[in-house]
């Protein structure tokens, strides 16, 4: 049980940051092109 809500944790924190990096990149691709890197 403990393992599969960590893994949904990552799973959440992830999703985050590529909704954070769609975020930059819809507003700066310059930008988010950098943080791909």
């Amino acid at each position: 049980m403990a393992q599969g809500s960590d893994l949904n944790f990552k799973g959440r924190k992830t999703s985050e940051k590529i909704l954070e990096n769609v975020h930059i990149f819809a507003n700066d691709p310059s930008l988010a092109f950098f943080r791909i890197q």
